[in-house]
């Protein structure tokens, strides 16, 4: 009893001081939103959400400003800066990369980044420099990685994690730097040349612009070269190069010229596997006037699987067993009576056809999808593209699936978790469908 007695002023004195202590100021809302979009924590997710929806400063208006300003990043040091380390998730060694930061920059100002990527037996430091010297002065971030030996395949070949080292080293500086993400060029020599092509097909959502140099395109990923159709690219190739490799570029570019997609191209008589350094301030200069397109009207999308299914408002979360994958091995009837040419002619058609893909077009508030061994998908429909208040109406492959006079628009943090869920800037509502399909 005694020691009740004396704890007691004590515990009064804590009381008072906690009832007399001012509350803590709220975060800024910018601040609070971007942190938001790039925490990743779940629990800490859904803390900072609470918080979002408790706010009553928060409006779309603010919101959209918020978006459109960017997240604050302090002006990075002038320089290059060679062999700094990164860590790829779920590999076991790490790599490196060479970065360099124009001088120029101004505060608040967001810089255009291109992603430099080098041949089998080439280093960072060479692709950096290869490219530096006509960049910088233009005022873009380069980016030079050197791929993980966990990684490293050989000759045309790629793997999702390959691919992924490239767009996870983006996203890390993209969370310290003020990069603009609107102006992302990929450019490569050689291997790099290839996956300059393979990174633009698979990734054309994030990337403005390509330049695979002496770089070409793999028979069996064909199908995918519709996936370029918002993108700009110019290839260039020696003729004097191996003969399957300018034949892949070569077909390639008619393909894309075929689809009438924004493609230029260079096949120089006098050249072989070598640079074209002395192109490129002028090829440079017209990829950078490229921006990239947040939210395109229509929409073609191959997919092969789904570790990357998300193409501008489309995403593709299912597909048709009997889809194509690389390395299953392909049994076309009647093969064994034909002839070279006929046998590739087949195979290509075979590819062709379990190439699983989606179209989608907006036009007049009316959504029209077309899919081949698509069994599930997601549209994250732009409020840019769909007005909201007037009737809004989804038809996938002939048939209605959604209909309504008018749709309640989302609360701003709804359009937040829109926003992360998918990246989405402007997300009016999203509509998810199951198709039965059946395949002969």
């Amino acid at each position: 009893m005694t020691r009740s007695l004396l704890l007691l002023p004590l515990l009064c004195a804590i009381a008072n001081a906690q009832v007399s202590a001012p509350l803590s100021e709220p975060p800024p809302l910018p601040k609070l939103v971007w942190s938001y979009l790039e925490v990743e924590s779940a629990a800490e997710e859904r803390r900072i959400y609470k918080e979002l929806h408790a706010r009553k400063d928060l409006t779309a208006e603010k919101l959209h400003a918020i978006l459109d300003a960017g997240p604050a990043r302090p002006t990075p040091q002038a320089g290059t800066f060679a062999g700094r380390p990164f860590t790829i998730p779920g590999v076991k060694r790490g790599t490196t990369y060479t970065i360099g930061i124009p001088e120029g920059l101004k505060p608040g100002q967001r810089a255009p980044v291109w992603i430099t990527i080098h041949g089998t037996g080439g280093t960072e430091r060479w692709a950096f420099r290869d490219v530096w010297r006509f960049l910088g002065p233009k005022g873009v971030i380069v980016i030079a990685p050197t791929e993980a030996k966990d990684l490293h395949g050989q000759g045309w070949g790629y793997r999702h994690r390959e691919r992924s080292l490239h767009m996870d080293l983006l996203d890390e500086l993209a969370r310290t730097l003020p990069l603009d993400l609107s102006r992302v060029y990929v450019g490569g020599l050689s291997r790099g040349g290839h996956a300059a092509f393979d990174l633009g097909m698979r990734y054309s959502d994030r990337i403005a612009g390509a330049m695979p140099v002496i770089g070409a395109v793999q028979q069996r990923d064909r199908a995918l070269l519709v996936n370029l159709h918002s993108l700009r690219l110019h290839s260039m190739n020696g003729e004097q190069d191996q003969p399957a490799l300018v034949e892949g570029a070569r077909k390639a570019i008619a393909r894309l010229k075929e689809l009438g997609y924004p493609t230029t191209a260079l096949f120089d008589p006098n050249r072989g596997h070598g640079s074209f350094a002395d192109h490129y301030p002028v090829v440079i200069s017209q990829l950078l006037e490229r921006r990239r397109d947040p939210a395109p009207k229509k929409i073609h999308f191959a997919v092969r699987d789904l570790t990357y299914g998300r193409h501008y408002w489309v995403r593709v979360t299912g597909l048709h067993k009997s889809a194509y994958k690389p390395g299953r091995p392909v049994k076309i009837p009647g093969v064994g009576r034909m002839n070279e040419a006929q046998k590739l002619k087949a195979y290509l058609a075979h590819i062709e056809e379990h190439t699983p893909w989606i179209r989608a077009e907006i036009a007049a508030n009316k959504v029209t999808v077309s899919t081949k061994r698509v069994t599930r998908f997601e549209l994250f429909l732009p409020a840019s593209l769909i007005d909201v208040t007037r009737p809004v109406q989804v038809v996938v492959n002939g048939r209605t699936r959604f209909k309504k006079k008018t749709i309640r628009p989302p609360t701003p943090a709804k359009a937040l978790r829109l926003l992360r869920a998918f990246g989405t800037a402007d997300p009016a509502f999203r509509f998810v469908d199951k198709l039965p399909l059946t395949v002969r």
